[in-house]
């Protein structure tokens, strides 16, 4: 999907996340042709934040953190 500029995502910011929400996409937003974030569904934090708790080495190499966070 191409990236929503910032100005785009403040005017449809609930339809992005209905979009996040029940499509089950990933917004890309950018800044100047910079994606600077992405909007994601909880379900899929959710999933990656098991996997980081499993799996040490890809814990590391996406967080530099060889322990598991317990919030």
């Amino acid at each position: 999907m191409t990236p929503v500029t910032i100005r785009e995502a403040r005017k449809q910011f609930t339809e992005l996340i209905n979009q996040v929400y029940y499509g089950k996409q990933q917004i890309r937003i950018a800044r100047r042709s910079k994606v600077m974030v992405r909007l994601v569904s909880e379900d899929f934090m959710q999933r990656l934040d098991e996997l980081l708790e499993t799996d040490e080495v890809l814990r590391e190499k996406l967080t530099g953190d060889k322990t598991p966070d317990r919030n």
